[in-house]
């Protein structure tokens, strides 16, 4: 674990110890890069979210094509009274990005520039997320790659995006979990 929520764990494992004469041993929280393994995959899919916007701004009549990728995390753990900072700030570096506070009291990572957009597609394309948010994500990277060639202004690149936003996120309606079969099949092989 890499966030204060660890405390919970820690808990968990004392009233195990406790309530079932075991010795389950605490370990410290896992201070790698995060380059190193899928933690932050499976992070982003709790909380991170892919968004694509193409709007016409009414004032100058000018299109906007942008791909953004936002992590928001509350400020301090309810639990353990702890600050989020040190793993939101790792996560924003690893981004490419800063890291802000909403006037709702919590931490914002927000990529919105070509290169910390890059660095998500990088790692994302290095560890998958694995609920159907990955969907969402391949979308976003094909969206994304169009921007970063900057062919999102042409018209067969515009309807490209438009295709990959208008599907993605509440509007998805087909769900395909093939990204799974090699996970199971890993667990199968590894754990009789």
């Amino acid at each position: 674990m890499r966030t204060p929520k660890i405390h919970q764990l820690y808990s968990l494992i004392d009233w195990v110890n406790t309530n079932h004469n075991t010795n389950l041993q605490k370990l410290p929280l896992n201070m790698n890069p995060l380059i190193s393994d899928s933690w932050l995959a499976g992070f982003i899919d709790a909380d991170g979210c892919f968004l694509i916007r193409h709007s016409t701004l009414e004032t100058s009549k000018k299109e906007r094509i942008s791909c953004s990728f936002v992590i928001e995390q509350r400020l301090i753990d309810p639990k353990s009274n702890e600050d989020y900072f040190t793993i939101l700030n790792q996560i924003a570096n690893l981004f490419s990005t800063k890291l802000l506070i909403t006037n709702r009291n919590y931490y914002r990572i927000n990529a919105t520039s070509l290169n910390s957009i890059k660095q998500v597609i990088n790692y994302l394309e290095q560890f998958n997320l694995r609920s159907s948010k990955y969907l969402d994500s391949l979308d976003w990277i094909e969206a994304a790659k169009i921007i970063i060639d900057n062919k999102h202004y042409t018209l067969e690149g515009k309807n490209q995006i438009d295709l990959f936003k208008n599907r993605m996120n509440r509007n998805r309606t087909i769900m395909d979990w093939k990204h799974l079969d090699k996970y199971w099949f890993y667990f199968y092989m590894n754990y009789p």
